[in-house]
């Protein structure tokens, strides 16, 4: 980051630390090499899909680059920030617009680190063809390219358009294959059929099992089995 200039000396260290916390990326103890997690690369595969801009430093470079125009008095403050607030609704509305594509990609991600190692046909097999897309069109991106057009870096103008929530989140084409790739992959609303209870549960429902109704449970629960309405609740706590 140093050697590119990214960031300051006081954010440097937060950029680090941020990616860390998200479980963006994980750490190897040993190299102190960063890799990107399942939920990294679905992330970063959803929005290379959606807008490449929305990962690269291309928004960011060009409020900075019209920040410095500012400054030097080549821009008016007014425009730079209805400028920038245009482009970040825009782009927010273009993102609303295609957000079937992140559980899409999360599904992926962790169904390819599983031991199946993914699936290759129907709508799955469709939904892993976007997901090599968008890796290859993250390995063409040339840091070298970057940071030669990082002063001169322009954000893409998309077209505002009407925008309804309903009208996404609505039942559409893309919805529904969407959930069938969901559950070709194992992922479906219902949940597991068999997850197993939490940990903090499990003691209690066992009781609860044993015990029937009416108190009873508590001579399940206590330790002497004695125990019979509220009295007897305290052993579930002992």
């Amino acid at each position: 980051m140093d050697r590119h200039g990214i960031g300051t000396d006081a954010s440097m260290a937060s950029h680090v630390g941020n990616v860390q916390k998200r479980k963006y990326v994980q750490l190897d103890a040993q190299t102190r090499q960063m890799r990107p997690s399942e939920l990294g690369l679905a992330l970063c595969h959803s929005y290379m899909l959606i807008d490449p801009e929305l990962v690269l430093p291309t928004v960011r470079a060009s409020i900075e680059n019209a920040c410095a125009r500012v400054a030097r008095g080549e821009a008016r403050k007014p425009h730079v920030v209805e400028h920038s607030l245009r482009t970040f609704k825009n782009k927010f509305y273009g993102f609303a617009r295609q957000i079937d594509r992140v559980p899409l990609m999360l599904a992926l991600a962790y169904s390819l680190s599983g031991p199946a190692g993914g699936m290759s046909q129907g709508r799955a097999g469709q939904s892993l063809g976007l997901w090599h897309e968008a890796a290859a069109r993250t390995a063409r991106v040339s840091l070298e390219d970057l940071l030669s057009l990082r002063d001169e870096a322009m954000v893409s103008e998309t077209p505002e358009g009407a925008f309804d929530l309903q009208q996404v989140l609505a039942d559409n084409p893309a919805v529904r294959q969407v959930q069938a790739a969901l559950e070709e992959l194992g992922f479906s609303a219902e949940g597991p059929e068999h997850a197993p209870a939490p940990e903090g549960d499990r003691g209690h429902r066992g009781g609860k099992r044993k015990g029937g109704k009416g108190g009873k449970g508590s001579k399940g629960a206590s330790s002497k089995g004695k125990g019979k309405g509220k009295g007897g609740d305290a052993g579930w706590y002992q």
